[in-house]
């Protein structure tokens, strides 16, 4: 087998993945780690959402501006820890990321459903355990 060619093949439809999501943020107004940030806002902190994604805490922190600015959330202190923020969505905030999970949730349902369960299954299975061994790899 010719690995070289296989993580050039695995990396284009990653790259291409990305760039779908990408562009479908933007047709909703968004930026793809916007979005990210979008369908995470039911964490009460910024910190889980770049933790959950793998976005800087300052990125995160310039997005929330952002979001604050459309009239979305308000960032207020943490009772346990006042030099943290908590996020607090606005009912237009939740208006927002409910449109936003909806019309997403639905392109993607349309997917799955397109695909099959057995291929949906596998393309899972097969991610899950591309992901284990690669730590596996990585961790010699």
């Amino acid at each position: 087998m010719r690995f070289s060619n296989l993580s050039r093949q695995y990396t284009a439809v990653w790259r291409q993945t990305n760039a779908i999501y990408d562009a479908w943020a933007k047709r909703h107004g968004l930026t793809y780690p916007e979005l990210l940030a979008v369908l995470s806002l039911s964490a009460p902190r910024p910190e889980e959402i770049a933790e959950t994604w793998l976005l800087s805490r300052q990125s995160v922190r310039t997005i929330l501006q952002g979001f604050a600015k459309r009239g979305w959330l308000t960032l207020e202190p943490c009772q346990a820890d006042r030099r943290k923020k908590r996020i607090v969505l606005s009912r237009e905030g939740q208006a927002a990321v409910r449109r936003i999970a909806r019309a997403l949730g639905a392109v993607e349902a349309a997917v799955w459903q397109t695909l099959g369960e057995k291929r949906t299954e596998s393309l899972i299975k097969t991610t899950a355990l591309y992901n284990e061994l690669f730590e596996e790899a990585a961790g010699r």
